[in-house]
């Protein structure tokens, strides 16, 4: 797992398929707001989850070469599909430290599982069989006797929810009942939130659960992998598609309101 803290890196690039990557970036907010950020949603693109692999690797390495144009210095991958399908990749494209969702989460879910993880996630980080890989490396290395069960749930109605904002219907409330009710058959004791915009559908989710369940969130795990940093704080928000609407999706995430500028980058897939 790539560590930042101990390098002088001011500007990072942050990016996502939509608004999902905000959480990671609220977090780092909080704790790390003394670097520049630059923030990158894919709207045109999104969801990742019901792309191909293919069609994922080639989206975020022109984000990526985008974002270190930009003069970005590390970039965060705070996309679970991009982490699982596109890392390695983006290692041989860019030249520079990047840090991924997914083996953050898979530390924390190895290390709080008590036997049964269950991963929500894009259909197309589920079915890569990244997270069960990744937790399962991660009991070894804790030299945990007994390896706990990974159950990869893909939710292809999810990110939709939050894209949306339709968190608060009836029929969102049936969809997360449906995968609440998953939980509970696979008697999963921990969830690892596995797409960065699951953590906006907390506040309708979280009580559907049992109360002893525990939850793995990437966004807030991400900020320990870097060092502080006593900069500016500025953000730049960027976007592949509308920005009318991503700017008022954004901007109640944040808290705050905020600008963003449409880019259009070299290669496209079908909207």
């Amino acid at each position: 797992m790539t560590s930042l803290q101990d390098r002088a890196i001011r500007k990072l690039g942050v990016f996502d398929s939509g608004v999902g990557g905000l959480t990671v970036l609220k977090e780092l907010l909080k704790s790390r707001s003394g670097h520049q950020y630059v923030y990158f949603g894919d709207t045109a693109h999104v969801p990742y989850g019901s792309r191909t692999a293919d069609e994922v690797v080639s989206l975020v390495s022109d984000i990526a070469k985008y974002l270190v144009q930009e003069g970005c210095h590390g970039l965060i991958l705070a996309c679970n599909t991009s982490s699982a399908l596109a890392i390695s990749a983006l290692r041989a494209t860019v030249d520079v430290p990047l840090i991924g969702v997914i083996e953050t989460a898979a530390r924390e879910a190895a290390r709080l599982s008590r036997g049964s993880v269950a991963v929500l996630a894009n259909p197309l980080t589920a079915a890569s069989g990244v997270y069960q890989t990744q937790i399962l490396n991660e009991a070894r290395l804790l030299g945990l006797t007994e390896l706990p069960t990974v159950h990869e749930i893909g939710c292809p109605d999810l990110v939709p929810i939050v894209e949306n904002e339709e968190l608060y219907t009836d029929q969102s409330l049936k969809i997360l009942s449906r995968y609440a009710q998953q939980l509970v058959d696979c008697q999963a004791d921990t969830l690892v939130l596995g797409c960065t915009h699951y953590p906006l559908l907390l506040p309708v989710l979280r009580p559907l659960l049992r109360a002893d369940i525990r939850i793995v969130n990437p966004a807030e795990l991400i900020p320990s992998y870097l060092a502080p940093s006593s900069g500016s704080g500025e953000v730049q928000y960027k976007v592949s598609g509308d920005s009318g609407s991503f700017e008022k999706a954004a901007s109640n995430i944040i808290g705050h309101r905020i600008q963003a500028e449409r880019v259009i980058l070299g290669k496209t897939c079908p909207t």
